[in-house]
């Protein structure tokens, strides 16, 4: 089990990465049309993704080969993730996984209450109606939304999605920081998170081994 942390490199600004657990990064970009522009060294928020991966890139179906490698370490690095944000950014699939069970969730299972509680954001052209306490539908203009949300003091934007959200948010250069936690396994098949034609510059921050021998 391999965990590495890339960050996303967009032409024109300079990012401070830094490790997990920090809450939000410091920037100074250069302000779009209509934006204001942010002072040095102000905090804004940071878009990051965590997802779990095999060694060929395959992410599909997780509870097929994750759990043999869900230990205590693993469960650290996850709660980092969403202990450092204030807001959950969603698919439409995963909100729909999501919303089906973690209401039903308590204090009995960990962060569960945290995870009900906080602002909950889903990318959906389809949803007209959501259940979930919290949840606002982005169906518009989502690159812009997300942009305008970036530039707010706050926490991490944490994101639980799958694939085609993440590939969105890199070739839109909104996501700041992609953790990988890398299976020791191949497939050869199933859906990647990678796809021919993302071409997108990555800057490798760390890569560290899980803790146990697996």
């Amino acid at each position: 089990m391999h965990s590495g942390e890339l960050s996303n490199l967009v032409p024109g600004e300079a990012l401070g990465i830094d490790d997990f657990g920090e809450t939000a990064g410091t920037r100074r970009r250069s302000p779009g049309p209509g934006r204001r522009g942010l002072l040095r060294g102000e905090a804004m928020r940071r878009i990051i993704s965590q997802l779990f991966v095999l060694l060929d890139g395959v992410m599909k179906a997780p509870e097929e080969w994750h759990f043999p490698y869900d230990d205590n370490w693993m469960a650290e690095v996850v709660a980092e993730q969403i202990d450092g944000a204030d807001i959950l950014l969603l698919g439409r699939a995963t909100y729909q996984i999501f919303a089906g069970s973690w209401p039903q969730r308590g204090d009995e299972v960990p962060r569960a209450t945290r995870i009900n509680a906080m602002p909950k954001l889903v990318v959906s052209t389809m949803l007209t109606s959501v259940a979930w306490q919290n949840t606002t539908v982005i169906a518009g203009d989502v690159p812009e939304e997300l942009a305008k949300i970036k530039e707010q003091p706050g926490r991490n934007v944490t994101v639980s999605g799958g694939p085609t959200l993440v590939r969105s948010l890199l070739r839109n250069c909104l996501l700041d920081k992609l953790p990988l936690l890398v299976h020791p396994l191949v497939r050869g098949h199933g859906r990647r998170w990678l796809e021919d034609g993302l071409a997108q510059p990555l800057q490798l921050i760390r890569s560290r081994p899980a803790r146990a021998t697996m």
